[in-house]
């Protein structure tokens, strides 16, 4: 997001907090629990949360408004982060279902929206200086008895992105289910691609909440 320079309010620091920000534009305080949830479950938003360079994240409801602040410059803490990172984590238990509202810029094709659809994966390229990947290929399947079963989902990456504007994919790959995630169930995330001439596989599990 971005301020405008010519708005009497307009200061570098209100800048520097809008491009690191996420917005809701209808809530108020009571809808604060709802968009954060629907930020966690989207494309766009989610790795600004979830990036090794928030240090900590401020929320506030004014004016119509939602706001997610993270704060940290995009710097990352010198830990030993695994780059890239998966969301869920591997393993993760009672993972979101789906997405809560209909996230902008849109990464839907086919004149979709994200509202209804389910939650985003992500294989997430934090490292903002590192080679990103190709030649992606992806898949999101349950757990149905003893076997595997695939669930329609789109893809997306930053050698084909979700949405023009967006050209490098917010440096992820992504699998937005085409409905919610059945509850109470076992996925399984297989993603293989190319990075910096290797090739290499990326593949957990994890389980949905009610």
């Amino acid at each position: 997001h971005d301020e405008d320079p010519a708005r009497p309010a307009y200061s570098p620091e209100g800048q520097a907090s809008a491009q690191r920000s996420c917005l809701a534009s209808y809530g108020g305080t009571n809808n604060l629990h709802r968009y954060v949830i629907g930020w966690l479950t989207s494309l766009y938003h989610m790795p600004s949360l979830m990036s090794p360079g928030a240090r900590k994240a401020g929320l506030c409801g004014r004016f119509g408004y939602d706001v997610a602040d993270g704060l940290g410059g995009g710097e990352e803490d010198g830990l030993p982060w695994a780059c890239p990172l998966a969301f869920p984590a591997p393993w993760q238990t009672t993972f979101l279902r789906e997405c809560t509202y209909d996230e902008i810029p849109n990464p839907m094709p086919e004149g979709r929206t994200t509202m209804g659809a389910g939650a985003c994966i992500l294989l997430y390229f934090h490292d903002g200086s590192g080679p990103l990947p190709t030649q992606v290929s992806a898949s999101l399947r349950i757990m149905e008895g003893k076997a595997l079963k695939e669930v329609p989902a789109f893809a997306s990456s930053p050698e084909g992105p979700a949405n023009r504007e967006k050209p490098d994919n917010f440096r992820c790959v992504c699998l937005i289910p085409k409905q919610p995630l059945k509850p109470l169930s076992e996925f399984e995330v297989d993603i293989r691609y190319v990075l910096d001439g290797k090739n290499c596989r990326a593949s957990w599990r994890f389980f949905t909440g009610k």
